[in-house]
């Protein structure tokens, strides 16, 4: 269950993170900028369907929705403080523009004969109930808060009818609300996040003005149900030897199990219990990191902030396991085709990022072997991985 925050204030959201003004205005503009689309990759065409198939990333989470039902994992909620006078009618108004404009949101996933289909249904109102908590001050407000939020966050979605999309409104004083915006996983990916956020934001400030049509938004050149479709029409993997045969090659061996130490056995099976610590960097060491990466590999090409911190990661996990063979998991957008730069949806594909230290290779020596196979990473990222 991933948390992200956002602030609202004046007509705009921002990013809460720790970048200045300029950095966080530079890495907004730069997240709007429209994707290139390579001459050999095909348009995605509208189909108009309302039923098809899943797409390879939206089975894995179904899968894994029958496997263990109703667990909480793959939600993804969003807090979104809000500052100043609240219009509650064209705060719900702007969430069913939004339901109606991505139809992702209002799919519902059915099972026939074994195989999952999923089917549009129509626009609906989201529901937009409010919960009071002026009467608390303080640190009891704060308390009552987070523990309604986990318990909202925490609901079950029923994938064959629900909204993808649900909200709740928490009132903290006349002027001050945090909406509660919780997703499944199987409708968004954390681009989504952003979109979804943009576009309330602009859809907000125009149903308060009376526009209530979404006319302040560009159409959307496909849906989500023509990605999938037009996904599972490409060719197949046998005529794409170059991208198989490097996983192939790159996988192919037994993938050890990383052996850390730990205060208490491993269990015999996996659970999903686990904690997120977060650290901001100093803004030298920040500046010592950038360096670093742009003096990558014996200054022969630069590489990026990502790869340093990687590779520092990795040289931590070898010398706590003492294992040359060091595999990390690490998410990549697959959003290559121009027609999805503003689709909500799951888009996501996990890259994995293997590594051999062996031969005690300098940290510059390891970066550019982490460097490499990050970069060939990239250049493959269309293998769906589909079990």
């Amino acid at each position: 269950m991933t948390a992200l925050a956002r602030e609202y204030n004046g007509g705009s959201t921002r990013l809460r993170s720790g970048l200045s003004r300029e950095k966080r205005t530079l890495l907004e503009k730069r997240l709007r900028r429209p994707l290139v689309r390579s001459p050999s990759k095909p348009s995605i065409p509208r189909s108009n369907a309302a039923e098809g198939p899943l797409s390879f990333s939206q089975q894995r989470l179904w899968f894994l929705e029958q496997l263990e039902p109703g667990q909480p994992v793959y939600h993804v909620p969003v807090g979104l403080r809000l500052r100043g006078p609240l219009d509650c009618d064209a705060a719900a108004a702007s969430l069913a523009i939004i339901v109606e404009r991505h139809q992702v949101l209002r799919t519902a996933f059915r099972n026939q004969a074994g195989t999952p289909v999923q089917v549009v249904t129509p626009a609906r109102r989201v529901q937009l109930p409010m919960i009071n908590l002026q009467h608390l001050q303080g640190d009891a407000q704060k308390q009552a808060l987070t523990s309604a939020m986990a318990a909202e966050a925490a609901r079950p979605f029923d994938l064959t009818r629900d909204l993808l999309i649900r909200a709740v409104l928490f009132r903290l004083a006349p002027k001050q609300h945090v909406l509660l915006l919780t997703m499944h996983h199987i409708a968004c990916d954390a681009w989504s996040i952003g979109l979804l956020l943009d576009e309330w934001g602009v859809l907000y400030k125009a149903c308060v003005n009376g526009n209530t049509g979404g006319a302040d938004l560009p159409r959307l050149p496909i849906q989500y149900l023509d990605y999938a479709l037009w996904q599972r029409q490409q060719p197949g993997l046998e005529q794409d030897a170059a991208q198989l045969g490097y996983w192939k090659r790159q996988l192919g061996d037994k993938l050890s199990i990383l052996e850390l130490p730990a205060d208490r056995p491993r269990p015999p099976l996996p659970s999903n219990q686990g904690r997120t610590r977060t650290r901001t960097l100093s803004a030298e060491l920040s500046a010592s990191l950038s360096q670093l990466a742009y003096q990558g590999a014996e200054h022969r090409q630069q590489a990026t902030k990502f790869m340093t911190m990687l590779a520092a990661f990795k040289t931590l996990l070898h010398r706590y396991s003492g294992q040359d063979d060091i595999v990390v998991g690490s998410p990549i957008s697959r959003r290559t085709q121009q027609e999805t730069e503003h689709l909500i949806g799951l888009f996501l594909n996990l890259s994995v990022l293997r590594t051999n230290l062996s031969g005690d290779p300098t940290f510059r020596e390891l970066l550019e072997r982490i460097r490499q196979t990050a970069l060939q990473a990239y250049v493959h990222q269309n293998v769906p991985s589909r079990k």
